[in-house]
């Protein structure tokens, strides 16, 4: 932890233990975690040392080969459910960049990975 001379300031690299993790946090006024730009390139990195070059389907590989991939389904959605995803999308599906982005493209996404 670093001092500042108006609060102390907590920069975080990796994930911490809770042992030193916890209390760490409970003394910093300010905690610092790396952009979404770092936080990409290190998933980027990831997929590269499991031998591919496309980020989620090298983990989503990984998490079903060790056992730990799970879907919506296992965590309790339903099929009704999906229009509610749908309505709590932010944005405008209609001027999407992608042209090929529908809701029936994303309804069907859903209803995949149930």
């Amino acid at each position: 932890m670093a001092d500042h001379r108006a609060r102390k300031v907590l920069a975080a690299h990796v994930l911490g233990h809770d042992e030193d993790l916890q209390p760490a946090l409970e003394r910093a006024d300010v905690v610092i975690t790396p952009s979404a730009i770092v936080q990409r390139q290190a998933l980027e990195q990831v997929a590269v040392l499991l031998g591919g070059t496309d980020t989620c389907q090298e983990i989503t590989h990984l998490l079903t080969t060790i056992g730990l991939h799970s879907t919506l389904g296992r965590v309790g959605y339903q099929p009704h459910d999906i229009s509610g995803f749908i309505a709590h999308i932010t944005g405008n599906v209609d001027n999407d960049p992608h042209p090929e982005v529908t809701t029936d493209l994303i309804a069907g996404i859903y209803h995949d990975s149930l």
